[in-house]
Parts: C-alpha cells; structure tokens; sequence
C-alpha cells in the first residue's frame, strides 16, 4: 500500500468521524423555503437562508515534548538546546506536504502551542518541525514527527491534546552554514556562482540563497542571505559535482525559511561545479511547482491482525518506540480483525508493531492482560508490509518478593 493511498484512507476515516460528529444536512432539497436547512450550494439562493454557513475557526492546541532517540527518555530544555534549534509545528491537510499550510506555530523548543485554523472543515495532519541543524531552514537535514493519532477533523471545534513526540539523537551539534559537512566551504575547491535575485508582486523581506543537490532532494548545502531583491554571491565545493540554487523569501518573517515560503529558482539550474565560477544566474520568486528540500515524510507499516477467538470489542494497533510503552509514532483502531496500515518515520530503528484486544471499546487495554501480539522491534526503512500479528493470551508474568513471619515458632 503506497504512503498516498494510505493517507487518503486516513482522510476518509477523519471525514466519517467529522460528520457524525456534526449536524445532520438534510438531503430534501425543498429550495421552496428561504430559511430552509438545504446542503451549501443548493439553487434556492435566497437571502437569509442558512445554506452557505461561516466556517468558524478551529483552535488546534497541545504540547511539543522532546525525548531521547536511542532511550526515548525525556530531555531537559538545556539538553535540546544541545541538539537543535527551533521548531513549527504545521496544521497540514497532508502530513507529508509542508508547502500548503493551513496555520502554525513558529516555537523556540518544546512546549504548548496552539494552532487556529480559519474558514475550513475536513481533515488536518498535525506535524512538528526540528529546526535540527539549527540554519533557520527546514529542510532534509531535519526531523518531522506527527500527531500519532493524525489526521484531526476541524469543524470549528477546539480540539486539544494534540500531542506530539520529537526524538533526537544525544549529540552536540557542529551548526555551521546550513551544510551537512564539516568545512563549512574552508579548505575545499568551490565554485563562485553570483546573479541577482527578482521579488515578483510580492512585498519585499528577507531572501535566502541556498545551494542544494541538482535534483533538489536534499538540503541546503550552504547559503546566504539578504535584505531582499539584488544581487547574490555563493560559494560551493566543487567535489559536490553539480548543484541547483533556491531562493526563499521569508513572506510571514517568522525567521525560517520553508518549502511554504515562496521561493524561486535559477535559471540556469543545475549547475556544473569546478569548470569556473559562474555569473548571470536569475532567481525570480515565486516560481512554479518548486518542490523544495523537506524532512523525510513517514512511510507505511502494513499488515494483518488475526484473532480467531474474536466476538466483540476493538483491536488497537499501534507503532511505538521498542516496547508497548514507548513513544508512539501512530494508532489506529480495528473494529475486527484484518488489515491494517500505520505511519512511521523513515528508517527508523527500534518500531514495535503491536496489537491488543479492546474488550469493552473504549479506547484503552493492557497487553499484560489482554490478547495481543507484537513484532519488533524492526527499521521502518522505506515502508514494510506483511506484518502478521495474531492475538493470544497474555504471557504468564511473575511475582516476586520477600515472605516475612514475625510470630512464634512452635516445636516439632
């Protein structure tokens, strides 16, 4: 099953549960009465009827918390500061499209946020951003986690403990020029490449240039900003081989630039490295149908739960951080047995693909107690499928401790 098919099956889920959880329309289009409760875009038109309802605002809140990678133990603020710089957390109509954005909350570190989505119903992803490399980009180098229980359905409700879990490795890192080396351009033969950059109908702001793999797949390699329109020079190593040049213009001065900003290209994308410095590059903004560099998105974990003793309940399945109890990467409910489809983050270590019978429904069941099954922990890699999990009975526990016996001992 592909990530796209996946997510449109999520889409689905989060549409039924929006409308249950919404008035009924209904679907007798009398169109004789002005003040009638006909679907939006019926052909009565009256004034004053209530077709075309306002779609009120959703408010979007939860908490951003920061654990270990490898213990998936919770980190202090002084030890994230250590690992990464800022984060956004993104309400997405998909999760794995940072460029179209329906609101977000541009933070420092971890902790609450809250997003206000205006002027529209259906489903939205909720995703938080590690500006990792702490280069005020985001991009391939960073890390995206979901909401585990994505996608939302907004309908000018307020919904909260949106959660979300960032995992990042525990190392001090070496925050140069937005590259993924370590010589930040010193010591390397580069390329000089220089043109000018055109705002086109748009306010001017702040503007990056950012040197990148030819295909765009990954980076910003180096870069340099400035203070909108004119001129730009950038320097890039010419073992690299190739590169194509983006230009960001940071439209919502947030102080990021992101695949949602407008952004433009060169012209004369790719360029060829170490034949000579290059001039007379063009980079209009905004371009078309840029796909700038991203986080890697999730992939799929598909499978199947079999439990032939099924007669009632729910089956929860779910991926979490190596145990039961680890962090949850996603979860989705069965009302019975069959097939299933989860969300990970790209080649991660260490997901355990679990399931557990829901006897009574509501949400919540312990594997120690209930039937269940697991398999993992394994690497997500680019997606893995025929997961096989049938339910048994809980594995027999232990009990130990200390016997103690403080009264008299009779003879014999």
């Amino acid at each position: 099953m592909t990530n796209d098919i996946l997510r449109k099956l999520l889409v689905l889920a989060a549409m039924s549960m929006l409308l249950t959880a919404s008035e009924c329309i209904p679907t007798d289009d009398d169109d004789a009465t002005s003040d009638d409760d006909d679907a939006s875009g019926d052909d009565d038109d009256a004034a004053g009827d209530d077709d075309d309802l306002a779609v009120g605002d959703t408010d979007i809140c939860g908490e951003v918390m920061a654990v270990d990678r490898d213990t998936g133990q919770p980190i202090t603020a002084s030890q994230y500061a250590q690992r990464a710089g800022g984060l956004i957390v993104y309400a997405l109509m998909d999760g794995s499209d940072l460029s179209d954005v329906l609101g977000k909350s541009t933070m420092t570190g971890p902790g609450d946020y809250c997003i206000t989505v205006s002027g529209y119903v259906g489903p939205v992803d909720i995703v938080a951003v590690v500006d990792e490399d702490n280069n005020h980009f985001i991009d391939s180098h960073d890390t995206a986690r979901e909401h585990a229980f994505n996608p939302l359905a907004a309908a000018g409700n307020p919904i909260d403990n949106v959660d979300v879990v960032v995992d990042l490795y525990d190392d001090t890192l070496d925050w140069g020029n937005g590259d993924d080396d370590d010589d930040d351009n010193g010591g390397c033969n580069s390329t000089v490449i220089s043109g000018n950059v055109v705002i086109d109908g748009l306010p001017e702001g702040q503007v990056a240039v950012s040197a990148n793999s030819a295909d765009l797949s990954s980076g910003p390699w180096h870069f340099e900003t400035q203070a909108g329109s004119g001129p730009f020079s950038l320097a890039e190593c010419n073992w690299r081989g190739s590169t194509s040049l983006l230009g960001y213009l940071d439209a919502d001065a947030n102080g990021y630039f992101e695949p949602s900003d407008p952004i433009g290209e060169a012209n004369i994308n790719p360029i060829t490295l170490g034949i000579g410095d290059v001039s007379g590059a063009t980079i209009t903004i905004p371009g078309t149908d840029i796909d700038a560099p991203a986080p890697p998105a999730y992939v799929a974990l598909t499978g199947t739960v079999a439990y032939p003793a099924f007669s009632t309940g729910d089956i929860l399945v779910k991926a979490t951080h190596v145990t039961t109890d680890g962090y949850m990467f996603s979860q989705v409910t069965l009302a019975a047995p069959g097939a299933f489809a989860l969300l990970a983050p790209a080649n991660q270590t260490g997901v355990l693909v679990s399931a557990v019978l829901d006897e009574d429904g509501d949400g919540e069941a312990d594997p120690a107690v209930s039937p269940s099954d697991a398999d993992g922990p394994i690497e997500s890699g680019l997606g893995v499928s025929g997961i096989d999990l049938e339910l048994g009975p809980a594995a027999p526990g232990t009990i130990s401790g200390t016997i103690s016996y403080s009264g008299p001992v009779a003879p014999g």
